[in-house]
């Protein structure tokens, strides 16, 4: 044989050896990531998301991806994960866009529309109507990549040391909020300041804050907040729901196998199951706990309900003004609402009794 096609044959074999054990040297590869929860490590809310997903991707991946699940505050501060993971500082977060609001403002109704989406609707549009796109159309400026989403639900208005009945009450207090319904209060009188949830009870309790904004039933009492704010506004229309979503740095993401990334999304569908359910059945009984704790509940009125909203749309409409990916998401997310109010008529089944 010629020197020639020796030649030629080797180059052959070498690049057939290359090509094709390379698949198998990434099944052999293993990864080691951090990801950072907002709440406390061994909070009901942390086990039965965060730290679900990450056993999730142990078994699934056979242990060649294990992920560390970290408490608030164990890594980097709570509103300093986003950029935390966008930097490769950690690699991964539980997150929601509503608090990257101040570095973009379409965050905001990407996490949450106040008098907006309830429960499953949410993930509808985050699914099939756009919303994931837009999600990670904003995160692709910030080295981040969203692995998926999934859901907190129907939150109370306010809690109280003192009675609130109404807006007239809340003008010149201090409430802890954040986010879109933070500058939408402050449009109707209201002083607001952002607190992480570690801080909540001790302010409360100390007269830091007049009234705060939380979260839903089941963590307000899960944090004891019924102990030193007994007084509870309602509805919550500043979130009727929320988008919460498991972030990824974008250089961390690359290195990972296919089947691996796969894996991510199938744990964070499954962690969506596992929080609906167990968030909703919690959320219900806590409620019951707190009424039979003596909590005291007053409903905003229609007219005060009519001036909040009329504040929601002023505040939007100046965002979306401004920002014309803002302007296209309220577009899509009012276009898809209008569109699910109208087939909700089919099961509508209620009455005057």
């Amino acid at each position: 044989m010629s020197k020639k096609w020796t030649v030629v044959i080797l180059v052959m074999a070498l690049t057939v050896f290359l090509a094709i054990p390379a698949s198998g040297a990434d099944k052999d590869q293993k990864f080691r990531y951090r990801m950072q929860f907002f709440f406390a490590k061994g909070h009901p809310a942390t086990v039965n998301s965060q730290d679900y997903f990450c056993s999730a991707v142990d078994k699934l991946s056979g242990g060649r991806l294990k992920i560390t699940s970290h408490g608030e505050g164990e890594l980097v501060p709570t509103f300093e994960m986003s950029n935390a993971v966008s930097k490769g500082t950690i690699e991964m977060a539980t997150w929601t866009p509503y608090w990257d609001i101040g570095k973009d403002p379409v965050g905001g109704i990407l996490g949450l529309l106040p008098f907006g989406f309830t429960e499953h609707d949410y993930m509808v549009w985050y699914h099939e109507a756009g919303g994931k796109q837009y999600i990670q159309k904003m995160y692709d400026k910030y080295n981040i990549h969203v692995i998926g989403a999934w859901l907190s639900f129907g939150q109370i208005a306010a809690i109280s040391k003192n009675p609130i009945n109404g807006l007239e009450d809340m003008k010149g207090k201090v409430m802890r909020i954040t986010g879109l319904p933070a500058q939408i209060v402050t449009e109707l009188g209201v002083k607001t300041i952002s607190l992480p949830p570690g801080e909540l009870y001790t302010a409360l309790e100390r007269g830091t804050i007049d009234l705060l904004e939380f979260s839903t039933p089941s963590v307000n009492w899960s944090f004891g907040l019924h102990e030193v704010g007994k007084y509870v506004l309602m509805p919550g229309w500043q979130e009727p729901c929320s988008l919460i979503i498991n972030i990824i740095n974008k250089d961390a993401w690359n290195k990972l196998p296919d089947d691996l990334k796969y894996i991510l999304e199938i744990a964070t569908d499954a962690e969506y199951r596992k929080y609906a359910t167990f968030g909703t059945n919690d959320d219900a009984q806590a409620w019951k706990r707190m009424m039979d704790y003596g909590c005291k509940t007053h409903r905003f009125s229609d007219e005060d309900l009519k001036k909040i909203y009329e504040a929601r749309n002023k505040v939007l409409q100046k965002f979306a003004d401004k920002d014309p990916l803002f302007k296209e998401v309220w577009a899509s997310q009012e276009k898809f609402l209008t569109m699910m109010r109208d087939y909700r008529k089919l099961v509508d089944f209620s009455f005057k009794k």
